[in-house]
């Protein structure tokens, strides 16, 4: 059970191991995307077509029951799936269902995993492979897989380091803990933490915060949902316009008085002005624009200097 791209790097692992027959997929619907509302497929049905395994998109997930029972699996194998599983389909399996998490749990427990860990400023982040209940991410822990993040780690790069160490570890954890090599462990509930689900809104950026925590969410809102603010151009229609921010660079020292928000051009590159120190911009793009770099950007742009980002 499976939907985005970790979960068929999940599923070509048990493909390609010889320990494993994969006998249905369970992913989402697929989705109608882009301006043209081209149908997409869940990555882990294009995989599970072309290797002709059955593939089946419930809307609702108890509408499989009977299919898994006729199945009889002796596991499932659940990485971001998407849709609560019931504890019916849970107890089914002889083994039970085995997840892979984007955490080092009991840490962030919850979708938005990956970013927290960025947002946190944390030095490390990983995978929990667990034995699933019947809540979320409370399953005891079969084993857990950590990797080291860099200062300029995003969730893109995280998730490309978590993809590499699911596929390396998924295949042999499992064999270890049906063979009892492994044996689980209950997680430390009072070490728990929650993540909330992340919505476009929560890259809107407000300058009334330090330098950096927003150069952390510029990292951690990377690829999506993006950090952007709203720049005025008294010139167009439309007056406020977006502006994205794809990269931002060093923290520098405040030297005047600034409104948050504001723009600065600091060594032929643009600075925002934080709660407590300047931001430097290193990629950004503005609505209507190609993405350029800051420097190339004020190059043609420089009536963004003085003007204050909301």
């Amino acid at each position: 059970m499976g939907t985005p791209e970790l979960a068929a790097v999940g599923l070509q692992a048990l493909i390609d191991d010889g320990h494993f027959d994969v006998k249905l997929v369970i992913t989402q619907a697929d989705k109608a995307v882009g301006r043209n509302l081209k149908i997409n497929k869940p990555a882990v049905k294009i995989l599970a077509e072309k290797n002709n395994i059955k593939v089946i998109q419930p809307l609702k997930i108890k509408e499989v029951t009977e299919i898994i029972e006729e199945i009889a699996p002796d596991l499932i194998v659940v990485i971001a799936y998407g849709k609560i599983i019931p504890k019916n389909i849970l107890e089914s399996p002889k083994y039970g269902c085995i997840n892979v998490h984007g955490s080092l749990l009991p840490k962030y427990r919850g979708s938005a995993c990956i970013q927290a860990t960025i947002l946190n400023g944390d030095s490390q982040g990983g995978i929990t492979i667990m034995k699933m209940d019947e809540t979320m991410d409370t399953g005891d822990i079969i084993k857990k897989i950590s990797v080291n993040l860099e200062k300029e780690e995003t969730s893109y790069s995280l998730m490309e380091k978590i993809k590499k160490i699911s596929q390396e570890n998924l295949t042999q954890t499992i064999l270890d803990f049906i063979e009892g090599k492994i044996k689980s462990e209950k997680q430390n509930n009072s070490l728990a933490t929650y993540v909330k689900m992340i919505k476009k809104e929560d890259g809107h950026l407000k300058f009334d915060e330090s330098a950096e925590i927003i150069e952390r969410k510029i990292r951690a809102y990377f690829p999506w949902p993006g950090t952007f603010a709203f720049i005025e151009k008294e010139a167009l229609p439309k007056k406020e316009i977006l502006f994205k921010i794809l990269k931002a660079g060093e923290i520098v020292d405040k030297n005047e008085k600034l409104e948050n928000g504001q723009l600065v051009k600091i060594d032929k590159k643009i600075g925002i002005s934080c709660q407590d120190k300047i931001l430097i911009i290193e990629q950004l793009q503005l609505e209507g624009k190609k993405a350029s770099s800051s420097e190339d950007f004020l190059k043609g742009n420089s009536w963004v200097l003085g003007k204050v980002l909301k």
